[in-house]
């Protein structure tokens, strides 16, 4: 009979054990498994054990008879961060974080500097534009929208439309580390109160007021957003408004509808 045994975890080597804890090299290998994951190259359980052996640098053991066994015990490893226990017992592959864990990206011998963590140092204007863009993927699963959030929100200087053309052919663990930080960041924003400066804000109350509005009266909630801005005395023009900090704007908006 042959004796297995199993690689067990090294517990004074600390290892990430959420997905803001890693590494942008780390990030990248993960989206990367799980890439292979989506197309039915792994299953759920070799994803986990590929994991494990890059994340805590498991190597193969040799038995008693002198046999490599790369199999990974995975019942000793905390994964709780990493793969979340869904509806019905099925496996979720956790991708939430307002940590940019890939900051900045080389591609074509061109660096492109991302967006802050939770978007702080995003304008208003882009935010919104990448938001339309993020929802039409999440929606149509547009790869070409993929790329385009990407263009949006990591920048090198060149216009919009040039990086948009640069950016068309990025790999698709690139284009999905922006979407799943951006999506972290929305879901962030949108589903309860944020803390700024020592204050609870619910800055999720601006987006419900501005879909109403957008219903009302048939506007993009970029629109819609602006003329609660110009209604509320805010008394600038689109482009200006654009170019303002999406956090200032969104603070002021909330303390508008606050005092109505």
């Amino acid at each position: 009979m042959n004796n297995f045994a199993f690689s067990q975890p090294d517990e004074s080597n600390h290892s990430p054990q959420t997905i803001s804890e890693l590494s942008p090299a780390q990030w990248t290998h993960y989206l990367m498994l799980m890439v292979r994951y989506e197309r039915n190259e792994l299953s759920i359980k070799e994803f986990k054990e590929e994991w494990i052996r890059y994340l805590f640098r498991v190597l193969p053991v040799v038995t008693d008879r002198g046999k490599t066994n790369e199999r990974v015990d995975i019942d000793s490893y905390d994964l709780g961060g990493f793969f979340l226990e869904g509806f019905n017992g099925k496996v979720q592959i956790n991708t939430f974080s307002v940590k940019n864990n890939l900051p900045q990206y080389t591609w074509d011998y061109t660096t492109y500097a991302g967006p802050q963590d939770l978007c702080l140092n995003l304008s208003f204007g882009t935010f919104l534009s990448a938001y339309l863009v993020f929802k039409d993927y999440t929606m149509n699963q547009n790869p070409a929208a993929l790329r385009y959030l990407f263009a949006i929100l990591y920048k090198d200087g060149s216009p919009l439309d040039e990086r948009v053309e640069k950016l068309s052919n990025i790999p698709e663990h690139a284009a999905f580390s922006c979407y799943y930080f951006f999506q972290s960041v929305v879901s962030h924003i949108l589903d309860g109160p944020i803390l700024m400066d020592g204050e609870e804000l619910p800055l999720y109350k601006v987006f419900e007021e501005a879909s109403k509005k957008a219903i009302e009266s048939k506007l993009g909630i970029e629109e819609a957003m602006y003329d609660m801005a110009q209604e509320s005395g805010l008394n600038l023009k689109l482009s200006d408004l654009r170019e303002q900090n999406l956090y200032e704007v969104l603070r002021y908006l909330w303390f508008r509808i606050k005092k109505d």
